[in-house]
């Protein structure tokens, strides 16, 4: 059966993707072109029940959470008694382990049962602190991951991508309510992608409302938004949606800015406070003395303009230093650590204080 349009787009995709490797994890490709309609229809398939399983999952989660929550706040006032007795302070350590290691079984049999996951790439100062964390979408898929802008292109063409950034917003949402309460005095900001056509009323409204449910404040999460320029980024967010956003203490970043772009830094609204730089500027920095020159130029009009200039693909100290020269003032790769799970980026966090 001859491939339909999108489906030879998609392959055109996943060739294009096998040149890519930005995941640090093993991921599912096709080479033959013939075989990956049909693999996609599998996946589309596989995503339309794993999305209805997230769903069913998240509505019982949701009629048990005040029972679990009451029933968690009486556990920690015995512990708290108990330790006060001068009870075996050993054993309340061990209930500790033990769920950790639950915690950790229950993700492994997630990962088994092909639930979506989500990662977090630790984002960190220049002094080395931990101050953030890139969330980043993973469906493990046969003997895989399947690469995740390839989950969102399929989810696009099969009309699960509203339902898809639903699930991703709820993970995050609830797993900032983990950090808030292994890290209460730390302002640890959360981050989510999302496309400048997102931001509508609705969606911003959305997230706020799922903030209020676990009890998460605003300013605790950061929106990295994609865009081909600041001006095309205006366009497409209403003024008063921007304002929406900054004026309860919701960050915005830019992501993946260069000078290449139609138009220049000082065009980006003043509701921004992160921009970050296009990934082939880091990538390319050793090889390429012209990079260093437009990141220089960057992170100094940035300083001017009062935006955070940051960097994604940070992989050795030489690329780290030559950032820290030019300018840059936020940090993430695989130099620090690769996306882990949010318990794994809470201790990473608690790690580097």
């Amino acid at each position: 059966m001859p491939l339909t349009k999108k489906q030879k787009n998609i392959a055109e995709m996943v060739r294009a993707m096998q040149q890519e490797e930005k995941t640090g994890v093993r991921s599912v490709f096709i080479e033959r072109q013939d075989a990956v309609g049909a693999s996609a229809r599998g996946i589309v398939r596989d995503l339309k029940r794993t999305l209805r399983r997230d769903n069913a999952d998240a509505a019982d989660g949701g009629q048990q959470r005040a029972g679990s929550e009451r029933g968690s706040a009486i556990g920690e006032r015995r512990g708290g008694e108990e330790c006060r007795l001068g009870g075996d302070r050993r054993k309340l350590e061990g209930s500790q382990s033990d769920d950790r290691r639950q915690s950790d079984d229950r993700r492994r049999r997630g990962e088994r049962r092909g639930e979506l996951r989500i990662y977090y790439q630790p984002q960190l100062d220049i002094e080395g602190n931990v101050v953030g964390g890139e969330a980043l979408l993973r469906w493990r898929y046969g003997e895989g991951y399947l690469f995740t802008p390839l989950i969102i292109r399929l989810a696009q063409e099969a009309g699960l991508y509203g339902a898809l950034s639903e699930c991703i917003i709820r993970r995050v949402c609830g797993d900032a309510r983990k950090v808030l309460a292994a890290a209460p005095d730390n302002d640890l900001l959360l981050s989510i992608n999302v496309h400048a056509s997102e931001l509508t009323r609705d969606f911003v409204q959305n997230i706020k409302d799922r903030l209020k449910e676990n009890g998460v404040p605003f300013q605790n999460i950061c929106l990295e938004v994609s865009e081909p320029g600041p001006s095309a980024m205006n366009k497409a967010v209403p003024k008063e949606v921007a304002e929406l956003i900054a004026q309860d203490g919701i960050y915005l970043a830019l992501d993946d800015f260069s000078m290449k772009g139609p138009e220049p830094l000082y065009a980006l609204r003043k509701e921004f406070t992160f921009v970050k730089l296009e990934n082939g500027l880091v990538k390319g920095l050793a090889a390429n003395p012209q990079n260093a020159e437009e990141i220089a130029s960057l992170t100094a009009l940035g300083e001017c303009l009062d935006y955070v200039v940051g960097a994604e693909y940070v992989e050795n100290a030489d690329i780290l230093e030559k950032l820290t020269k030019l300018g840059c003032k936020l940090f993430q790769g695989w130099h620090f650590s690769p996306a882990v799970p949010i318990d794994e980026f809470i201790a990473y966090a608690r790690a580097r204080g």
